[in-house]
């Protein structure tokens, strides 16, 4: 059924109510759509008490604890529509009907919930989406370059494109198997550097990472800033330096392999082979690399992890944005973390997920919208800058070709003002010329006409006024009066 299709509430009755003419109450029935009081839930977590209310509200029931069964409580198929369509809405983000009937428990369908949501490729990424430059949207320039996590996709970063669509966003993949492993970090850091400036030769660049991707943009914009570039905004989700590691356990081929296996919307997993299982099931995105491309991606995987912990953390010239999990464990790095390896703020943006929840819906929504207005501002500053470049290039150009002169350049709207003797030179009359009225001794003069079919360029312009060629003007107005249009033409 469509949404608007489904009943928001259901109440299962003997009959409906009357009033004292026999006709149907429609005062009563409407009190029934009033919000329950459930009063108060069994002891769970907030994701199994939203579960609860969403039974409650479906089947007219409580659940007694998380051990709760959906269809010992009567549930139905129509009413596992409605149950994951109100969930749907609460937790924003899409709930199939499929998983109710997969985890009927309130226990496990939270378990189910609470795993990252799946990334899936888009059907016109076919062919492509294991491409080491994923292009995950056209747009205008300077692009957003997203650095791949730990398990080396950038599928989680498909969900900006609905917050930036005028921005061009670019996935940089760790998915080149069949070549030699790196030696070190930075090798990884050059290589994906190089790819950067084939996709976009000039800067300024933008650079987003998120967990290992995090400390990736932060170094390679260290290094497009030792070659000369400009970058202007490098942001991490809920990524640290390496240093912020160093007392962690050293990662493990089941560590590599949950990073794959989240691509799917599952982060739990006992071993190797049953990650391996679950990837090759009919349905999962990454089924069609078969049991030796996913061995191959979760050794690459491994290995970049254990580079990134043995590496440096160089330092970056200017701010970093880091949006970071709320719901974090107690050994979690902490935004500080970056302050040494940054010369300017870090703007620390608290979202409300844990370390795997950061691609969801909400917490993209949130990072989207913040980018956009980041890249806004950015481009205004870029607009000013430009206006101040031109008006400065214009300066330099008519000192090069224009000798100091003794004309006092002021303002049309201004009567009798100007700068002192000592102060007027070509800069002066670069700085007034466009726009404004050029005086000499408080009289208006203008160039005389050149010939026929013919403009006066700059320099003749300048040079006949230097030699006193200039026509008579009309005199000043009386104190207190401007001159009006006409007389200004005249």
């Amino acid at each position: 059924l469509p949404a608007a299709a489904i009943p928001d509430r259901w109440h299962v009755m003997d009959a409906l109510p009357r009033n004292v003419n026999g006709k149907i109450d429609r005062k009563r029935l409407e009190a029934l759509t009033l919000p329950d009081t459930h009063g108060e839930l069994p002891a769970a977590s907030a994701l199994e008490q939203q579960i609860m209310v969403a039974w409650h509200q479906v089947l007219g029931r409580m659940p007694e604890g998380v051990g709760a069964h959906f269809f010992d409580l009567g549930g139905k198929s129509l009413q596992a529509i409605q149950v994951t369509h109100l969930l749907g809405r609460a937790l924003d983000r899409e709930v199939p009907v499929s998983a109710l009937f997969r985890y009927p428990t309130v226990a496990a369908l939270a378990r189910a919930l609470s795993g990252p949501v799946a990334h899936r490729p888009p059907p016109e990424a076919r062919g492509h989406a294991f491409a080491p430059m994923l292009n995950i949207q056209a747009g205008a320039h300077p692009a957003l370059f997203c650095l791949h996590p730990a398990e080396g996709l950038s599928w989680c970063y498909l969900g900006l494109a609905r917050h930036l669509p005028d921005t061009a966003i670019v996935g940089v993949q760790a998915t080149d198997t069949a070549s030699a492993p790196p030696v070190h970090f930075d090798d990884i850091v050059a290589d994906y550097a190089r790819r950067i400036r084939r996709q976009q030769p000039d800067g300024p660049y933008r650079l987003l990472g998120w967990s290992l991707g995090g400390a990736l943009a932060q170094a390679i914009a260290v290094r497009l800033q030792a070659e000369g570039s400009v970058v202007d905004l490098v942001a991490a989700m809920d990524g640290y330096p390496a240093e912020a590691f160093a007392h962690w356990r050293e990662p493990t081929l089941l560590d590599a392999l949950i990073a794959l296996l989240s691509v799917n919307g599952q982060i739990d997993a006992d071993d190797p082979e049953a990650v391996y299982r679950r990837l090759l099931r009919a349905g999962s995105p990454l089924s069609a690399l078969g049991r030796e491309g996913l061995e191959a991606m979760g050794a690459r995987a491994l290995h970049g992890m254990r580079l990134f912990r043995a590496s440096r953390t160089p330092r970056f010239e200017g701010d970093l944005l880091l949006f970071h999990a709320g719901r974090r464990e107690a050994v979690a790095p902490t935004p500080e973390a970056w302050q040494a390896y940054v010369s300017g703020r870090v703007e620390g943006i608290e979202l409300d997920c844990n370390h795997f929840g950061m691609s969801d819906p909400r917490p993209m929504r949130i990072i989207g919208e913040t980018l956009a207005q980041r890249f806004a501002a950015l481009s205004a500053n870029a607009h000013v800058r430009g206006g101040g470049a031109n008006r400065a290039r214009l300066v330099g150009a008519l000192q090069d070709r224009h000798s100091s002169g003794p004309y006092r350049a002021t303002a049309g709207h201004r009567r009798g003002g100007g700068l002192p003797a000592e102060r007027r030179g070509p800069s002066h009359h670069a700085a007034r010329f466009a726009g404004r009225r050029w005086r000499d001794a408080g009289r208006m003069s203008a160039p005389a006409r050149p010939p026929e079919g013919r403009a006066l360029s700059l320099g003749e312009d300048v040079a006949q006024r230097q030699e006193g060629r200039m026509p008579s003007a009309p005199a000043r107005p009386p104190e207190g009066r401007a001159l009006s249009l006409g007389e200004d033409v005249a």
